[in-house]
């Protein structure tokens, strides 16, 4: 849950000074709050930009971005991502494609370093 993401990453060093460790990498990468937060229905954040209908492909994956980064994705990242979202059929793997993008950039380095 919440409580425990929080005790595991708030820093209460000096910024410069950040120190992960292999368990907290699994904790990101398997532990029951990211798999709720990058569940489709679970999460208010991520149900919103997947169920918004006039928002391209491209738009939801750059709102994304702009909600775990702080950043617009480069063109590059936008054409993987998409291709990735896109790939899917139905609308249920394709919701599921967007809660993998929203897992990936959780857990990517920029992330971890940055927030």
């Amino acid at each position: 849950n919440r409580i425990d993401f929080i005790r595991r990453f708030v820093d209460v060093g000096p910024r410069t000074q950040t120190e992960t460790s292999m368990l907290d990498a699994l904790f990101l990468m398997n532990g029951a709050f990211l798999e709720t937060l990058t569940h489709p229905r679970r999460d208010e954040t991520l149900n919103n930009v997947i169920v918004d209908d006039r928002a391209a492909v491209s738009e939801k994956i750059e709102t994304l971005y702009l909600a775990v980064l702080s950043r617009y994705p480069r063109p590059d990242e936008v054409v993987r991502m998409a291709e990735y979202v896109e790939g899917r059929i139905t609308s249920n793997e394709r919701h599921t494609a967007f809660g993998d993008v929203f897992w990936s950039l959780l857990n990517c380095g920029e992330f971890m370093s940055n927030h």
